[in-house]
């Protein structure tokens, strides 16, 4: 029977036993310490006029981008757990950069990346069914005290 001191003394064991283990993540964390960086520069709105609001080159800054960019991290976090899921397996014994890019070569990717859509999408209607909620709850809450 597994318990937690197991499963914690296993995760220790392939970490050490694994060369190169702590690359496999460097990829990932690095675009998104630079995308954040780039985004905390850029967040002020001081400024900026209304014909730049109004600009395509905004819109696709402020909203495209930050689509892309999940979808990227998103697959390229999947890569990273696919291959620490193959070294857990025994399939693989050692890991590099390279491996964090691994689902991009994956015979089945187009199949994974349209089920990570589907489930991003599903999560965020539930998510707007949440919002929604809460939306409403503070909406009847204001109403109530306006009224009262």
């Amino acid at each position: 029977m597994f318990t937690i001191s197991n499963i914690r003394e296993r995760a220790r064991q392939t970490l050490n036993e694994t060369p190169g283990i702590y690359q496999v993540a460097v990829i990932p964390v690095t675009i998104s310490v630079i995308v954040q960086l780039i985004s905390f520069s850029r967040n002020s709105l001081a400024g900026v006029s209304a014909e730049e609001l109004a600009s395509p080159s905004y819109f696709i800054s402020t909203s495209l981008f930050p689509v892309f960019y999940g979808l990227l991290l998103g697959m390229l976090s999947l890569s990273v757990i696919w291959t620490i899921f193959n070294i857990i397996k025994g399939g693989k014994t050692t890991t590099s950069f390279k491996d964090s890019l691994s689902i991009f070569n994956h015979k089945d990717f187009w199949k994974i990346f349209r089920t990570y859509i589907l489930k991003s999408f599903l999560l965020f209607l539930w998510g707007l069914l949440f919002y929604l909620g809460i939306g409403l709850l503070i909406g009847a809450g204001t109403m109530i005290t306006i009224i009262a």
